[in-house]
C-alpha cells in the first residue's frame, strides 16, 4: 500500500502543510491588525488598514532609494504638525534579489518647518555598513558626529539643517538604553523616520516623541 500510494501521500501532506502555514500567517496578521487598531483608538487616533495613496507616494518619495511597502496607517498629529505611524517592510532597491525585506515601523511627519529642505539629509547610527556610504558630510569632531553619520548631496545645507537643537533631539533618543535604532530622512516640508518592529505598541511612543522634537528642532 505504501509503495503505491506513497506519492499522493507526500503530495497531499505537502499541500497540507502549505495550507496550514497560509492560515498562520493569515491569523498572525490580523492579530496584529487588531493590536495596531486598539491601541490607536485608545490613544484617540485614526486608524485605516490600507495607506493612502497621496500620503504612501510622500513616503516614497523621501526615501526613494528604497522599496517600501506600508500597511496600517494611524494617524497621530493634525493641524500644522501632522505625524502618521505605518508598519513597514523595506529594503534598498539595488539590492539583491537574496537579500531580505527589514521589518519595522515607518514615520512620516509634515510640517512647514522642513520647508527649507531642498536636498534630502539623512541621519544614521554610526556601524561598519558606512565605508558602503557615499555623499558623507563632515560634521566635525563632536558627541552627534561620533554616534551619528549624515548624508547628502548637499553639504553645506545640512550642516545648517542640523543645529545644536536637533543635534540635541538625537542625542537625547540614543540616551535612552531602551530605545532602538532608527534612521532619520528629512526632505521638503517632510521627514520619514524608519525604526525596528515593536513587541509592544506601547514602545510607538518613543518615535513618536523623537519625530516631534525633530519637528520642533527644525528651522
Amino acid at each position: 500500500l505504501w509503495l503505491r500510494y506513497k506519492t499522493p501521500i507526500i503530495v497531499f501532506g505537502v499541500i497540507i502543510g502549505l495550507v496550514v502555514l497560509v492560515v498562520l500567517i493569515r491569523y498572525q496578521g490580523l492579530r496584529e491588525e487588531q493590536r495596531a487598531r486598539e491601541y490607536a483608538e485608545n490613544q484617540g487616533w485614526g486608524f485605516v488598514r490600507e495607506v493612502p495613496l497621496e500620503i504612501g507616494a510622500a513616503v516614497r518619495n523621501i526615501v526613494s532609494d528604497l522599496d517600501i511597502d506600508l500597511h496600517h496607517t494611524r494617524t497621530v498629529d493634525t493641524g500644522s504638525r501632522q505625524i502618521w505611524l505605518f508598519d513597514c517592510s523595506y529594503r534598498n532597491k539595488e539590492a539583491s534579489a537574496r537579500k531580505s525585506y527589514t521589518y519595522g515601523i515607518a514615520c512620516l511627519i509634515r510640517s512647514n518647518r522642513f520647508q527649507s529642505i531642498e536636498t534630502p539629509v539623512t541621519i544614521e547610527f554610526r556601524d561598519w555598513t558606512e565605508i558602503m556610504s557615499s555623499d558623507k558630510v563632515d560634521m566635525g569632531q563632536s558627541p552627534f558626529a561620533e554616534k551619528f553619520l549624515v548624508l547628502s548631496r548637499d553639504a553645506e545645507t545640512a550642516r545648517q539643517i542640523l543645529t545644536e537643537s536637533l543635534q540635541a533631539v538625537m542625542l537625547q533618543y540614543l540616551a535612552d538604553e531602551d530605545t532602538g535604532r532608527v534612521s532619520v530622512t528629512l526632505g521638503n516640508r517632510e521627514a520619514v523616520l524608519l525604526a525596528g518592529r515593536v513587541s509592544e505598541q506601547e514602545q510607538l511612543q518613543e518615535l513618536i516623541e523623537l519625530a516631534r522634537g525633530i519637528e520642533e528642532a527644525a528651522r
